[in-house]
């Protein structure tokens, strides 16, 4: 029998499977314009009745495409429209504005699924940089394997230039260029204990990596299937459209009805052709492919229009504190080294050891070491005993790391309060490290951006209420709660919502998965699975992505409505121009339809554009 975790990642591989179809350039767009052409040729040749036939063909070829995705797939397209403008002109034979009308809708139509397919090979290209062949090390043995082989505990070893295939523990000094994950430009160096993801490149030397989960649960894995899945998404606008296109067809056709009455041929045609609504489908379509990919290589990824639409909406925002505000990690904050030695070397032999182990408090002791510029010299006879810590030798000495019982600790009491407390033993001594999570340094600047952007903001924890009054004052935020489970959080929303308005929820925790479920937009930063899948976007360099995020959010909102004026505007032009017969009816589909789309999408873009050169 398969595991729930096993059938949940076959589903999830077919459902990328069927994106990947979906972005196919469709054989019929090609089949149409192809078509339309030879009829324009025949036309000219001296073969009218040849091009007749092949206009009639097109606008079949329109209606069996109609009338397949309204009963296969129960999908309502503007074939329908299209099609009975190649009814119309055939009935009045007028084959050539048919044919040149019918070249220019497949020509649209191929050129947007070319687009759409360009943007997500660009995605999917993301993965190729990850090798599909790793070195793993088995005790003294490097053995070569499929990447996909590779589980949580292996070591990985990762050559110069090449790319870290899993996110995992560095057990060795690096340096790394993670711009493809975090978009930051500037290579990082890394020290043993640290975490390393997925993406990054390695600059340095070959340096060994422990996997934390297999490569297609890695993140850069998951910003991809992110990233496919929000090519799939539609925004709100959209779907609208969408779902009320029946309606918006009969409308459509009772005009061209009323105008075939009033003004003949030249009006019905101008009023199908210019009304056709794949200008606004198309228009927030580049605008939400323009915004989401323009975030993504900032490293904010989001989940498509409609995600984008909801956060530009955003009155109040909820940011929770640990890992969101603070660092989510602990940081050495005092050293009490035993009688007879000195803080270096107490930190010194602790980070020999922690180097060896991927636990939180393991990696806070190389970083202090590495940032206070300790040596960290190599342990041997490395052990690990559950639940209490380590044991080993460090210049020929035993060292132990870890709780007081493994320790053999007699010390009265261990840290302050709201501190970690780990002990070590060294050189016949007990000694002390003290961890605290301490508040991001970019949050005071985010909070600041987001109240002159007359965002509320208010932190909600579940953390005890003075831990989460310390965070307030020092960011200068007002309203503050602490002390609250993940059911208070929801309500707590809730009750945001009726008082401020639309609510974003910024969290990195399973205990703020409830909360973004009931929040109008849902914020993840971090890196757990779960999060990441509920909220609306990911902010990968942090919470001081946030500001940039509603700004651009903000800024699609604007940009749909100039794009759909613009485009509103160019159609009633066009259809004017039809009917008056100031414009010939293959002029009057090339304005209504393709001018129209080209000037909503520029108008949206620029706005869009204009808002973020504004940050």
């Amino acid at each position: 029998m398969k595991g729930e975790a096993e059938r949940e990642l076959e589903a999830e591989e077919h459902e990328l499977e069927e994106l990947e179809e979906g972005f196919e350039i469709e054989r019929e767009w090609l089949l149409l314009l192809a078509l339309s052409l030879a009829g324009v040729i025949a036309y000219f040749a001296g073969y009218p009745l040849i091009a007749t036939a092949v206009l009639a063909l097109d606008g079949a070829l329109l209606l069996a495409r109609f009338a397949y995705y309204l009963f296969a797939k129960k999908r309502y397209t503007i074939d329908l429209i299209m099609g009975g403008v190649a009814v119309l002109l055939v009935a009045a034979g007028r084959p050539l504005e048919g044919l040149i009308i019918m070249a220019l809708y497949g020509f649209a139509e191929t050129l947007e699924e070319l687009v759409e397919r360009f943007a997500m090979r660009r995605v999917t290209a993301i993965l190729e940089i990850v090798p599909k062949r790793v070195t793993v090390l088995r005790g003294s043995r490097q053995e070569v394997v499929d990447a996909d082989d590779v589980k949580p505990g292996d070591v990985v070893l990762v050559g110069r230039g090449q790319v870290v295939p899993v996110d995992g523990v560095l057990l060795d000094k690096g340096v790394f260029n993670t711009s493809i994950v975090t978009g930051e430009p500037v290579p990082v160096e890394a020290g043993p204990g640290e975490t390393v993801y997925s993406g990054y490149i390695n600059l340095g030397d070959p340096v060994r990596v422990r996997a934390l989960a297999s490569p297609r649960d890695s993140s850069l894995q998951r910003v991809v299937r992110l990233a496919l899945s929000l090519l799939e998404r539609k925004s709100r606008v959209q779907r609208v459209l969408e779902r009320y296109s029946p309606a918006y067809s009969v409308g459509l056709f009772t005009v061209a009805g009323l105008a075939l009455l009033l003004w003949g041929v030249n009006g019905a045609v101008s009023v199908l052709v210019a009304g056709c609504p794949s200008a606004f489908i198309i228009t927030s379509s580049v605008l939400s492919l323009y915004g989401v990919g323009g975030l993504a290589r900032l490293g904010i990824v989001v989940k498509g229009g409609e995600a984008m639409e909801r956060l530009g909406k955003v009155r109040v925002v909820v940011l929770d504190k640990t890992g969101t505000l603070t660092l989510g990690r602990p940081v050495l904050s005092r050293v009490i080294a035993p009688p007879g030695v000195n803080e270096e070397r107490l930190l010194s032999v602790a980070a020999s050891l922690a180097a060896a182990s991927s636990h939180p408090l393991s990696r806070g002791i190389v970083e202090a070491a590495r940032q206070r510029g300790v040596e960290i010299p190599s342990a041997a006879e490395v052990r690990e005993i559950p639940g209490k810590g380590l044991i080993g030798r460090v210049d020929g000495y035993e060292v132990a790391l870890g709780s007081a019982s493994l320790v053999g600790a007699r010390l009265a009491a261990g840290c302050g309060e709201g501190e970690a407390s780990v002990y070590v033993r060294v050189d016949g001594g007990v000694g002390l490290l003290c961890f605290s999570d301490v508040v991001d340094e970019s949050a005071r600047d985010a909070v600041e951006k987001l109240k002159s952007m007359g965002v509320k903001v208010v932190i909600a924890s579940g953390d005890r209420r003075v831990n989460v009054e310390k965070v307030a004052r020092i960011l200068g935020v007002e309203e503050y709660y602490g002390e609250l489970k993940p059911e208070d959080k929801l309500r707590f929303v809730e009750d945001l919502r009726r008082r401020y308005g639309p609510v974003a929820m910024v969290g990195d925790g399973v205990n703020d998965v409830a909360a973004m479920a009931a929040a109008d937009a849902g914020v993840a930063v971090g890196e757990v699975n779960v999060v990441i899948e509920v909220a609306d976007a990911v902010l990968r360099g942090g919470i001081k992505q946030l500001p940039l995020l509603l700004k651009a959010a903000r800024g699609f909102y604007s940009g749909i409505a100039s794009g759909f004026t613009v485009a509103g505007l160019v159609k009633v032009a066009a259809i004017a121009g039809g009917i008056t017969g100031f414009l010939p009816l293959w002029l009057v589909a090339l304005i209504g339809d393709d001018g129209s789309t080209i000037l909503g999408a520029a108008s949206a873009v620029a706005v869009l554009t204009a808002r973020l050169a504004a940050r």
